[in-house]
């Protein structure tokens, strides 16, 4: 396995994958017979030549038979990758198992675990197409993923957690049956709470929790309040705290707050506006474990899935599909996740090596920078790749042959480069008027 840029090959890629890449195609449906595309090594080949190096799919078919891999017609290629989501899916998924383990063969018997969906939009399409529900461990990288619709809701329930886990999510997150899923399966939640879109009762008599009065007593440094979650007859214990934020931060949020809703021609509600002046965590984390200062520190680690989004898409391309068919986008979005766990693998490694390579060196030296990891990581990922199933050989006239893939499909305009060679002759011949342009 790779450590360091400019030495990962498509076969050290191969290592950390499925064994046998043909079986799992045909076990899942995505391949029936083998034709051009004799194996699952080479169908994943085509879709990380498609997804992560972003080559349109004649772009792959040229390249393809440039090298003296195969020959593909466009049409071809594209059917191949219409099928292949379910393959693509099993693939990311063994990544995905074996991160896990290796994280409870680390000595980890628990995760901060952070729960957050993003949208994607497909070409020409103006509003969220699909919507990507992921589970990120700080640290490690992907845990967990599933692709949905448009329609497709945010939620806890989605996941599935290890005992004494901590599941960290937004405010959007934060609903008593989310809670309960993550109770059931002996994991702590710790989430952001919108106090009027959640009932919370101080006893178990079911006495709802007035909240001015917890913003009250948190003005007074009164932060914690024990609280019960019902759900379905079921009293889930929880320790709400309230922590007021500083008062310029206070009037930028309730700036922006009314912002928003001026544009949707709403008017902000005085509950809304003092509630803005708050931070409200709800969590299941023993006091024991987190105190309550300790809570607000832990939960700022859950903008790290937000940096990991951005790292997705700003880096990575996750949000760049290329496709307008719902089958082929699907697969764009796969290989790009595939391609995603396989950076956190390996960026993880090469972080791992250089602290241990630095440590007796100077430990006032600054991080490494993931941003900048991730960049040089995908670069070598791209060139393995690209140079995975080059021939030792290749005719030089079957490379200019594969460049009649590149080749424009019918347009009722004509190719103007046409009219140009015809322009160039007039101008430098003695007599123009006997050479006609192109029609």
């Amino acid at each position: 396995m790779a450590n360091f840029p400019g030495v990962l090959t498509w076969d050290s890629l191969l290592s950390l994958l499925p064994r046998d890449l043909s079986s799992l195609a045909k076990d899942t449906g995505s391949v029936e017979r083998w034709r051009q595309v004799a194996s699952g090594e080479m169908l994943l080949w085509l879709c990380l030549m498609y997804a992560g190096c972003g080559l349109a799919t004649r772009c792959v078919c040229a390249y393809a038979r440039a090298i003296g891999a195969l020959a593909l017609a466009d049409t071809s290629l594209i059917y191949r990758l219409r099928r292949a989501g379910p393959f693509l899916a099993a693939v990311l998924g063994h990544l995905l198992c074996n991160a896990d383990v290796r994280l409870r063969q680390s000595g980890s018997s628990c995760a901060l675990r952070i729960f957050d969906g993003s949208g994607l939009v497909r070409p020409g399409i103006h509003q969220t197409d699909m919507r990507l529900h992921t589970m990120y461990v700080p640290g490690q990288g992907l845990a967990y993923f599933e692709l949905t619709g448009a329609s497709g809701g945010e939620s806890l329930r989605r996941g599935r957690f290890h005992p004494q886990d901590i599941v960290m999510a937004d405010q959007g997150l934060a609903r008593a049956e989310d809670l309960h899923h993550v109770q059931g399966q002996n994991a702590f939640s710790l989430v952001r709470a919108y106090l009027q879109n959640i009932r919370l009762d101080v006893d178990e008599a079911g006495t709802r929790l007035h909240w001015p009065d917890a913003l009250d007593r948190a003005d007074r440094n009164d932060t914690a309040t024990p609280v019960f979650v019902p759900f379905r007859g079921k009293l889930l214990a929880a320790r709400l705290v309230v922590i007021p934020i500083p008062e310029d931060k206070a009037a930028r949020a309730r700036e922006k707050l009314k912002k928003r809703a001026s544009k949707k021609q709403k008017t902000v509600s005085a509950q809304a506006l003092r509630l803005a002046g708050y931070v409200a965590i709800l969590t299941t984390v023993p006091q024991q474990l987190l105190s309550d200062q300790e809570l607000l520190q832990v939960y700022r680690i859950r903008w790290q899935i937000e940096l990991f989004f951005k790292r997705c898409k700003s880096l990575l391309n996750l949000d760049q599909i290329a496709a307008h068919d719902a089958a082929l986008a699907q697969t764009f979005v796969l290989a790009k996740l595939i391609e995603v766990a396989l950076n956190d693998r390996l960026t993880a490694q090469c972080r791992k090596d250089y602290d241990c390579s630095m440590a007796s060196r100077d430990s006032r030296r600054p991080a490494l920078s993931q941003w900048r990891l991730v960049v040089m990581v995908r670069f070598e990922f791209q060139a393995a790749i690209r140079d995975a199933l080059v021939a030792s050989s290749v005719d030089p006239a079957q490379r200019v042959d594969a460049l009649d893939d590149l080749r424009e499909g019918p347009r009722k305009r004509k190719d103007v480069s046409l009219l140009i060679a015809a322009v160039h002759r007039r101008l430098n011949t003695d007599a123009p008027d006997l050479v006609p342009l192109v029609a």
